[in-house]
């Protein structure tokens, strides 16, 4: 069987979390918010510096107690790149593709998954990656009926395997993060999930799709083990797989 390794990365919809949570603004005068040097006076706010107000606001809020910038609601989440690692019927990890366009991304995620008669994998693709892609799914106005069919179910893995829950890690634990390092597999990219917003803000759209590509490399990793756990792979297997795709494919 062919398999598909794949991460999603996201940006918030700062627009729509304001909405959502007006509370968040509530006391800020956006009527004298900023300085117009050109005219010598106060000016109101922006929609733009009013969303982002909202989102600071919330990070102030609920931030994590060790410092990570706390998850937004899935629907307020626009996925802004995708990464695939094609895997072929003995293991090898043949390419690691990334698309980084808005709204094509998700159109072409379940154009190639509709059609592919193999398994995804993921690491916790069940959690979020998956359920991020339906709900733009149905924003795009797009049908999916074998993934609905079968793709679905947590305890048949027939379309799709989560790794986060076949090993049982708790994403709030250390994550893939901390099983590579107990692995020895590659180490993360210089940023991680809870830093991808902040990317975005800064215009590193590059820098994020390569963070999913790694994130993709990383799962193959686990994946081989898991597959070795299972028996299908030997041990001499999963070591000459590995190192013929760390060296092809990683980027540290």
């Amino acid at each position: 069987m062919n398999h598909v390794i794949f991460d999603v990365e996201a940006r918030v919809n700062k627009s729509l979390l304001r909405q959502a949570f007006p509370q968040l603004t509530e006391g800020i005068d956006f009527t004298r918010f900023a300085f117009d040097q050109d005219k010598g006076e106060t000016r109101d706010a922006t929609e733009e510096e009013r969303d982002a107000a909202a989102y600071q606001e919330f990070l102030g809020r609920f931030r994590l107690p060790n410092g990570r910038a706390p998850m937004a609601p899935l629907a307020c989440h626009i996925p802004i790149a995708i990464a695939y690692g094609q895997v072929d019927g003995n293991f090898n990890l043949l390419g690691i593709e990334t698309k980084a366009v808005e709204n094509d991304l998700v159109l072409d995620f379940w154009r190639r998954y509709e059609a592919f008669d193999g398994r995804l994998v993921s690491f916790n693709g069940r959690g979020y990656d998956l359920p991020l892609l339906d709900l733009h799914a149905m924003k795009l106005g797009l049908s999916a009926p074998l993934h609905m069919a079968k793709g679905r179910d947590r305890y048949r893995a027939t379309r799709h395997i989560d790794l986060m829950d076949a090993v049982r890690m708790d994403m709030r634990r250390g994550g893939l993060d901390l099983i590579m390092q107990f692995l020895g597999g590659p180490a993360k990219s210089g940023i991680d999930g809870s830093l991808v917003q902040e990317y975005w803000d800064a215009g590193e759209l590059e820098l994020i799709a390569g963070y999913c590509g790694d994130n993709v490399l990383r799962t193959y990793i686990l994946f081989l083990r898991y597959e070795m756990l299972r028996g299908n792979l030997g041990l001499e297997q999963v070591v000459e797989l590995e190192g013929a795709a760390m060296k092809e494919f990683a980027t540290r």
